[in-house]
């Protein structure tokens, strides 16, 4: 009993190996400006408000700006920010380590889109 139970382990130590080395994630993380990738990275396009407020000197008003900002565009790269109120050279600075622009989503397909024979 003991040998089976331990074979069992071992077996499952294996898939569990095998899953983490496996796995990869959906999307690399961006690396910092001076090259070293940072361990998490606030995306300014896609991410709430409350996460915005983690970048240094983004408080919750600025980061509602931010968010109103972008709701009706695409943000493309981090130097659109200086157009948000409050955002000048020395804060977009700050930020830049932190922050980043992430992929604009594909437009789901709709069949209805698509033309007649």
């Amino acid at each position: 009993m003991e040998r089976a139970d331990r074979a069992r382990q071992r077996a499952l130590g294996a898939l569990l190996l095998a899953a983490l080395v496996w796995h990869r994630p959906w999307r690399a993380l961006p690396e910092a400006p001076n090259g070293v990738p940072s361990a998490y990275r606030v995306d300014v396009a896609h991410d709430a408000e409350g996460v915005l407020t983690l970048l240094g000197g983004v408080g919750p008003k600025l980061a509602s700006r931010i968010a109103a900002w972008r709701a009706d565009r695409s943000v493309r790269s981090l130097e659109e920010l200086l157009e948000v109120k409050g955002i000048g050279p020395v804060t977009l600075e700050r930020i830049r380590a932190e922050a980043w622009v992430g992929p604009i989503p594909a437009p789901a397909y709709n069949p209805a889109h698509e033309r007649a024979p």
